[in-house]
Formats: C-alpha cells, structure tokens, sequence
C-alpha cells in the first residue's frame, strides 16, 4: 500500500501547541477492538492472510460496494491480486468501524490508498 504524502508542507510536521493527535495506546486499543471484532463474527485469522473464497465469504460486501470494487478493477485493469488486496484492506476498515458488512465507503477509502487512484 502506498500513502501519497504532500512534500510542500513541511511546517505540517510541528503541531500547533495544543493540537489533537492520537497515542499510540488508543491506536493499539482500536486495532485490538477490530480484532476481537473479527473474531466474534467468526475469523480465525487476520485480514492480511485470508485468500480466495475464504476472503471473498468474510469481506462480505454490500451489493454497492461490489459494484465499485468492480467498477474500479475493470477502470485500472485491477489484477487478480490488487483486488484482493484492496478487499482486505476494506475489511479492515469496517472492522474498525464495528460493521458486519464491507460497505461502499470502506471500498472506496481502500480504493484511495492505492497510488493509481485519480488525485482531485
């Protein structure tokens, strides 16, 4: 996965004094949350190692987020393996989220990570 980062912000990298940000532990504590989530609805293993039909039974897409996966796969020319990817990078977010089912906007904000995404 690729995070595009914008280089002409520097002063970016010093935070107002004051300025929220989020510790490590309550990282950790929502990456534990997720998955204990995970495993409640049944996974016995982690997003990053699930493959085929395993991985395509528990992202559990909505009918719209099927629709934009595809969309998405036939626009870029998607491989086999950058769709799956990006199906368990949306399962991920929608176990943070505490959602049974991969919506349209976990896709999409996988979708966003890729660095082939059209930039607005």
């Amino acid at each position: 996965m690729q995070v595009p980062v914008e280089t002409k912000r520097v002063e970016r990298l010093w935070r107002e004094p004051g300025a929220e940000t989020e510790s490590a532990a309550t990282v950790r504590a929502r990456v534990l949350a997720a998955r204990a989530f995970a495993r409640d609805t049944g996974r016995t293993m982690l997003n990053a190692r699930l493959e085929g039909e395993v991985l395509r039974r528990h992202a559990s897409l909505t009918a719209g987020a099927e629709q934009l996966l595809r969309q998405a796969a036939s626009k870029w020319s998607l491989s086999a393996r950058a769709v799956h990817r990006t199906l368990r990078v949306a399962r991920t977010i929608a176990d943070l989220a505490g959602r049974l089912t991969t919506e349209t906007g976990a896709v999409a904000e996988a979708l966003s990570f890729r660095h082939e995404a059209p930039r607005s």
